[in-house]
């Protein structure tokens, strides 16, 4: 995991929000954060990053550092005195190791929330799967076929070349030798081959 000043250079050079990042100057609220925890993770995933951030004391538009006062070391309210990252641990499915980093930048405090990417199913907070959709967060059971893909992913990896199937498993082709010596005859001759592909093959 890099530090948070590079997370948030890195972050900065991004003209537009990836799905996989969200800046914030200094909202703090607890259920959302725990929505986002899991929308970032299963995006993180489906972007093939390892990590999702969530970082205050960003503006979102002017990409200006704002110093952020957020307290994440807070009780998730008056009433409830559960410590905020005890209640997010507790609502994640599956468990996982999120941390809170902050730093001072040009005199500005900023404060990253990093996200480890999904690995063997998705994350869910609350018994929910988010997910991003440009800057939204969704509920990805209303999107049956980004839900579809992200256990495709989550099963087989990011599309390469490797795991994604051809538009076209049998293809036929021709190829044509010009002067293909024919030593029975002892001429040449043009000859044209056919060959079968019955597997599975992309072609550029």
């Amino acid at each position: 995991m890099s530090n948070v000043s590079e997370i948030v250079k890195r972050c900065l050079t991004y003209s537009d929000e990836p799905e996989w990042f969200d800046f914030k100057e200094n909202r703090f609220d607890v259920e959302e954060i725990g929505q986002y925890i899991s929308a970032l993770s299963n995006a993180a995933a489906m972007a093939g990053e390892p990590f999702g951030y969530m970082v205050w004391g960003v503006h979102d538009e002017t990409h200006e550092l704002t110093d952020t006062k957020v307290n994440y070391n807070c009780d998730v309210s008056r009433e409830n005195h559960e410590p905020v990252q005890h209640y997010l641990s507790r609502k994640l499915r599956p468990a996982i190791f999120f941390r809170f980093d902050e730093d001072v930048m040009d005199g500005k405090r900023v404060v990253v929330l990093s996200i480890p990417a999904a690995r063997t199913v998705p994350t869910a907070f609350d018994g929910i799967r988010y997910i991003r959709i440009g800057s939204s967060k969704e509920n990805i059971s209303k999107y049956p076929e980004r839900e579809a893909a992200l256990f495709r992913v989550l099963n087989f990896g990011p599309p390469t070349l490797v795991n994604t199937p051809a538009e076209r498993e049998n293809l036929t082709f021709l190829i044509g030798i010009s002067f293909l010596p024919f030593l029975m005859a002892g001429q040449n001759h043009l000859s044209c081959m056919q060959i079968e592909i019955s597997e599975t093959c992309a072609f550029f």
